[in-house]
């Protein structure tokens, strides 16, 4: 049985602040000056799914995920014309929470953004269910790239990268493994996370 912890967002001012405890969460919801919740987008990944999470009718953000206890996961915070929020975080099998945030807006709006993790995620298990991040990578390098351009960027101590793009297609490689292709739109967030190894638990 995985432990279910809770991720509360509340987007009000510059200040990020991430805790963890067993007690029931104190839910917030956004203030009308600021960007409200119902105009951002958030997802959670757990190492195998990028999950998106909507609002409730209370146009609150409360994220459940799968990611075992001991084990890492990651929350994208997403707004059309921001620069995302990118939150990894881990399973300790109560609550998480992040009390307040606000996002930075894209001052190039003809700009789109790419972000994402480089990590090694966890599955298996018969006694327990092992389901998650083992690792992020720090100082890894990205290379993104077409006819035309190449753009790189390093993952930063937390395993992130983030960087602003023009909007276009793109291929992806980290080291020597393919990543993919990506589609980069103005003003708009596009997550992709690069997979290094898998481990398996038995």
């Amino acid at each position: 049985m995985i432990n279910r912890a809770i991720i509360v967002i509340n987007i009000i001012i510059p200040l990020l602040l991430l805790t963890s405890c067993n007690t029931s969460p104190v839910i917030m919801s956004a203030n009308k000056d600021k960007m409200p919740i119902n105009q951002t987008v958030a997802y959670v990944f757990d190492g195998i799914e990028l999950k998106k999470i909507f609002p409730d009718n209370d146009n609150r953000l409360i994220i459940h995920h799968n990611v075992s206890e001991g084990y890492h996961g990651v929350v994208f915070i997403t707004g059309e014309g921001h620069f995302p929020v990118v939150v990894p975080f881990k399973s300790t099998g109560g609550v998480l929470e992040i009390k307040s945030i606000k996002l930075q807006m894209i001052k190039d709006k003809r700009k789109g953004i790419l972000t994402g993790v480089v990590y090694t995620p966890v599955v298996g298990g018969k006694l327990r269910e092992h389901r998650g991040i083992k690792r992020l990578f720090s100082d890894e390098e990205v290379r993104i790239f077409n006819n035309k351009h190449l753009y790189t960027v390093k993952t930063d101590k937390r395993g992130v990268f983030t960087i602003l793009l023009p909007e276009g297609e793109y291929s992806i490689t980290s080291g020597s493994k393919q990543a993919g292709k990506i589609r980069i739109k103005s003003g708009r967030t596009t997550i992709k996370n690069i997979q290094k190894g898998l481990v398996l638990i038995d």
